[in-house]
């Protein structure tokens, strides 16, 4: 493949992303996306330090050399599977950031001289939502639930705070330095809205904010931190973008984001959206709303009517990944995707944009490419296990939006 600001030719299976965009907890380890897993977790004590830290520019070296990095397995899967993979993705989307590399990059060491054009900060785990899916290290309300039997069960342990005081520090000093350059800021969780960090970093790219894209992944519960407005504080960005979860229609969004409430969520997207934000979805798919996602995206249309939607395959837990399911549900799922997709390529919703036709479709046979070529795992009664614990924990009953399940949960 070529790109226009490099004369090498580069190997298919290039990504753009480490050479565009830093995701940072504040662990102090640094990652090109969400979805990369560090071979060694290496940590350093600056953002500035991980750009170009020993892994990075072996990442680097070998995303040039046509390599399979290891930590980069996420795509490597998905690809293999004939499913679109976030490494396409995201090269589209972020194309337009890419540095010049025969001026800026080192082919011998991996060095960049640029900085990052995009940045992603985790800044910690605090939520106030217990989603089904989740893992304890991303919220600290499921952390909160994680009990005893749910580690039997799961094999995976509760999970601390994240927190790193030296990284914090010197966090604020960085994107002081990367500001005037930085294109975009955006953040994850945890829920950013109700981490103080995500507030202190705003208020301090305030000066930049203008040239700057702000995003984020929200459940959109609270826009307010303390007595901080938020759209107060993401007004002067040049553009405001955030990325709404929903996992399904009403009652089964409730059901599977575990504290959220569907009736002020809408609420608050309409506020935002009348102070000009640009409001995207992401609907996480999962065991838990495989045989629904249709259901969800005409939902999503009526209701919202964002400007984008997309989604994301459950892979990182196995037992609620949604190819565990049975031969005979992953037909009903298939199916009923599949039929989604037919009315959407017959018009069946003229009232949408062109680009959200793109997207549904685009969206829909991604997952219908993933639980068709999957393999089956062992994993469904882990499943099973591990949503009686919760159902009992939180008094709530699967069967109330799934009742496909019926024979899964029969006692």
């Amino acid at each position: 493949m070529r790109l226009d600001n490099c004369e090498r030719e580069l190997p298919d299976t290039f990504c753009s992303m480490p050479f565009i965009r830093l995701d940072t907890t504040l662990n102090g380890s640094g990652a090109p996306c969400c979805e990369y897993r560090s071979p060694n977790d290496e940590i350093q004590d600056s953002v500035i330090k991980v750009w170009n830290s020993k892994e990075w520019t072996l990442l680097r070296k070998q995303i040039v050399a046509g390599e399979r990095p290891k930590g980069c397995d996420y795509c490597w899967k998905a690809e293999d599977a004939k499913v679109k993979s976030l490494r396409k993705v995201c090269g589209e989307i972020f194309s337009k950031f890419m540095p010049n590399l025969d001026k800026n990059y080192n082919f011998e060491t991996g060095e960049l001289s640029t900085l990052p054009a995009t940045m992603t900060v985790y800044p910690s785990n605090l939520c106030n939502l217990a989603c089904r899916m989740c893992k304890p290290s991303i919220s600290t309300t499921l952390n909160s639930k994680w009990n005893e039997k749910i580690v039997q069960i799961t094999g995976i342990n509760n999970y601390p705070l994240r927190d790193n005081q030296q990284y914090k520090d010197t966090l604020f000093r960085d994107i002081g330095i990367m500001g005037p350059t930085l294109s975009q800021i955006a953040f994850g969780g945890g829920e950013p809205f109700m981490i103080p960090k995500v507030i202190d970093i705003l208020i301090a790219l305030q000066p930049y904010a203008n040239n700057m894209s702000f995003f984020t992944n929200t459940n959109c519960t609270k826009l307010m931190h303390g007595n901080i407005n938020i759209i107060d504080l993401i007004q002067p960005f040049k553009y405001k973008i955030l990325c709404v979860s929903i996992d399904g229609p009403p009652e089964l969004n409730e059901y599977i984001r575990h504290g959220t409430n569907h009736s002020a969520v809408l609420n608050n997207i309409n506020l935002l959206m009348t102070k000009k934000c640009i409001i995207h979805t992401n609907t996480a798919v999962t065991i838990y709303n495989i045989l629904h996602i249709a259901d969800t995206f005409k939902y999503i249309m009526k209701e919202i009517n964002p400007e984008c939607i997309t989604i994301h395959i459950s892979q990182d837990r196995s037992f609620t990944d949604p190819a565990i399911l049975s031969s005979d549900l992953r037909l009903v799922a298939e199916t009923r995707l599949r039929s989604f997709i037919s009315e959407v390529q017959n018009g069946l919703y003229p009232n949408v944009t062109d680009s959200i036709n793109r997207d549904l479709i685009t969206c829909s046979q991604r997952i219908v490419d993933y639980i068709v070529n999957q393999p089956t795992t062992e994993k469904l009664n882990t499943f099973v296990e591990y949503t009686k614990e919760q159902d009992r924990m939180f008094g709530t009953d699967i069967l109330s939006c799934n009742p496909e399940f019926s024979s899964l949960f029969a006692v």
